[in-house]
């Protein structure tokens, strides 16, 4: 296999998002084929890239870029249904006539918010976590989850997420064994096993987000259109598998810098594998001067 690969959809990426193996090479996996990923194949893809990338980053948020990738470009009005592809016209998508609506679309969006997010894991004989919310999320309120029949509610902010199991509202087929027994949680990044009662909560602490400059993962700003999919925060989000590609040119992305970065020395700027033609870079104290600015 040579590097001109296309990649139809998630496959090898899959494995790290279903199966709990070592593996070395996982973000080397998702780095390769995030770059490879056919902008043809359907939208299943990016939701298993979001829960991968969530529980295996090292520093950044590249995992909230690939969970709007997996929901915005595909949804069509007026339902919020998706589409299997980002254009729909077959005479512009590599000759496909997409599927309407695309089910395993909106399931893979669908599971990260709590297979990525979460970190949730269900297992035999306990409900594993190892929650971690990109800066973007300041707080999030999970759908219902069940483990063995009966029901969970989970919530989470920056930094802790807390788990409430409800008094009633079990299944009729939930299991005996946990009728009054309290349901194990393992919280997976430190290992520890708590025990969840009925009408009771735990709490356990989020994964940090680690960042590894000082703008990474910021707010930013940009007037210009873009191409389905490669939105502007893809280009502080620290991964080299997303993209900026604005719809035309020029085009400008504007980042705020609050007052923790004043006098502050720069020393370089990382473009990875971009390939700009041209580009330019302003620095400014007001947002008004955006146009107005010499280089």
């Amino acid at each position: 296999m040579n590097s001109s690969i296309v990649v139809k959809q998630a496959d090898v990426v899959l494995i790290d998002d279903f199966l709990d193996f070592p593996n070395p090479h996982r973000l080397e996996n998702l780095e390769y084929y995030g770059t490879k990923q056919s902008l043809n194949g359907p939208g299943m893809t990016y939701g298993v890239y979001s829960v991968v990338e969530n529980r295996f980053q090292i520093s950044g948020c590249s995992s909230y870029t690939y969970h709007l990738f997996s929901s915005q470009p595909y949804i069509r009005a007026p339902w919020f249904q998706f589409s299997e592809q980002l254009v729909d016209d077959y005479s512009q998508n590599g000759g496909i006539h997409p599927a309407f609506p695309f089910l395993t679309g909106m399931g893979g969006d669908y599971r990260v918010t709590v297979y990525g997010y979460l970190g949730l894991r269900l297992e035999l004989d306990h409900l594993s976590v190892d929650p971690s919310l990109p800066p973007q999320i300041a707080s999030l309120s999970y759908r219902k989850i069940y483990w063995h029949g009966y029901p969970i509610r989970a919530k989470s902010n920056q930094t802790h997420t807390s788990l409430f199991r409800p008094p009633s509202g079990a299944l009729a087929d939930a299991d005996p064994d946990y009728a009054e027994a309290p349901i194990p949680v393992k919280h997976r990044s430190s290992g520890r096993i708590l025990k969840l009662g009925r009408a009771r909560t735990v709490t356990v602490p989020n994964r940090p987000v680690y960042l590894a400059n000082p703008i990474q993962c910021a707010p930013i700003k940009s007037d210009q259109a873009f191409l389905p999919g490669q939105f502007p925060l893809s280009i502080l989000d620290g991964s080299s598998a997303t993209r900026w590609i604005p719809s035309d040119l020029p085009a400008t992305v504007t980042v705020p810098l609050n007052e923790h970065f004043r006098a502050k020395q720069i020393i370089g700027f990382g473009f990875q594998s971009s390939n700009f033609t041209d580009f330019r870079i302003r620095f400014f104290d007001d947002p008004g001067q955006r146009t107005a600015l010499k280089d």
